[in-house]
């Protein structure tokens, strides 16, 4: 009841910017704010509690709460006409693959140059034809967004025949940003 109440308050009530913004804040009919009950449940079950993250997310979301209930996953996807479960399945495979970025762009662009420009140095080394190079590096750059956890260029979980970019595509969505907490973490 507490974490709907805080859920539907940051949904359709005045909203929150941080925990202590929403924690001040009174629900739909409540008497206390949100930090007054939060006191009143940890003084009734001895049982420390932490309200940690709040976010606010726009567009189709995808939610997932691995079974330990230690992991939890929103994943956002661009506004799609087709919705199906491919949203919870990228959330669960957030969750169990663990990505570091949604895109390639998102990563470190002196990490991305400095890989590129070392596989052009291999590939040119083997003497190719400079069109046969830009697809080799093409090829290996996939690889390497790949083990570098970009979301985008990782074999879906639920079918590896494909990356979570295919996957999405066939179902109408691209994706936008994932957010995994998990239980102990700070962010």
């Amino acid at each position: 009841k507490f974490g709907q109440a805080m859920a539907d308050q940051l949904l359709a009530g005045a909203g929150a910017a941080d925990v202590a913004g929403l924690m001040a804040q009174k629900g739909a009919g409540a008497s206390q704010s949100f930090q007054e009950q939060y006191e009143e449940i940890v003084n009734k079950i001895r049982e420390k509690i932490v309200v940690n993250r709040i976010v606010r997310v726009k567009g189709p979301v995808g939610g997932y709460v691995h079974h330990d209930y230690k992991t939890g996953v929103l994943f956002v996807a661009s506004p799609t006409s087709k919705f199906s479960d491919i949203l919870k399945d990228v959330a669960m495979h957030v969750a169990a693959m663990n990505p570091s970025v949604t895109n390639p762009e998102d990563l470190e662009p002196s990490i991305v140059k400095e890989e590129r420009d070392r596989l052009v140095a291999e590939a040119r080394a083997s003497k190719k034809p400079e069109n046969i190079i830009d697809k080799m590096v093409d090829g290996r750059m996939k690889v390497f967004y790949a083990e570098k956890g970009v979301l985008q260029m990782q074999p879906f979980a639920k079918d590896d025949s494909k990356t979570v970019a295919q996957a999405l595509t066939e179902a109408g969505a691209e994706a936008a940003k994932f957010y995994r907490w998990k239980v102990g973490e700070a962010n």
